[in-house]
């Protein structure tokens, strides 16, 4: 038997491919708002491991969330998680179509809207806190670099919530709107033991480095 690990923020497109998988393996949820802060991820996510036993896998719905996966050990098991740099990337497909679809593009999905934190609550947030003129002229400095808004479609949520939710967000701050084809293969792919190169195998007792992260030697 192995077990799931995933993030909340993808749970509507893996609860989908559970189901159509039929796949019976159970999973444990963890809070996206552990994201702000990578060394608590990483705490939280060793703390989980270290209570698993009795499964031959692991398999870890995350990216690398900030190096939050540097320095995890499983024991007893393997893990098993995409090289993908957040979950944007599991949500894609690839690395590679990340890149593609990545110069001056920001990244919205539903499973990231619904789950709390998101640039949105943050800007609402500045507001609240500094005003609105003071919010405006920082987060026109952090978007400067990007042109247009992607809201990934997985066909699950409701895509025109998106567009709604994030429309006065976008035209505040003059990103065009897109959609964007989602592609859940690297979500069948762990479930069906399909690891290619774009996933990595960590042995029991072995440690997670950079070497597995980013290739570095």
């Amino acid at each position: 038997m192995d077990i799931i690990v995933a993030c909340k923020t993808i749970r509507m497109e893996l609860e989908k491919v559970i189901e159509e998988t039929a796949c019976p393996f159970p999973v444990i949820w963890m809070d996206p708002g552990l994201h702000d802060v990578p060394k608590k991820l990483h705490g939280v996510l060793q703390e989980t491991l270290d209570r698993i036993a009795n499964v031959e896998h692991v398999l870890l719905y995350f990216g690398f969330c900030g190096n939050a996966l540097l320095g995890l050990v499983p024991h007893g098991f393997k893990l098993v998680f995409p090289k993908a740099d957040d979950c944007i990337t599991l949500l894609l497909g690839s690395s590679n179509r990340r890149k593609e679809l990545e110069p001056r593009s920001y990244f919205f999905t539903p499973g990231w809207l619904g789950n709390g934190k998101s640039i949105l609550t943050e800007y609402d947030d500045a507001v609240k806190e500094f005003g609105e003129a003071s919010a405006d002229y920082v987060y026109e400095f952090m978007l400067s670099g990007y042109q247009r808004a992607l809201l990934v479609d997985t066909h699950v949520g409701d895509m025109d919530a998106v567009r709604e939710m994030t429309r006065p967000f976008t035209e505040k701050f003059k990103l065009s709107q897109e959609l964007v084809e989602g592609d859940t293969r690297m979500f069948r792919q762990m479930l069906a033991k399909e690891w290619d190169e774009n996933f990595v195998v960590i042995q029991p007792e072995e440690e997670v480095t950079s070497a597995h992260l980013f290739g570095e030697r």
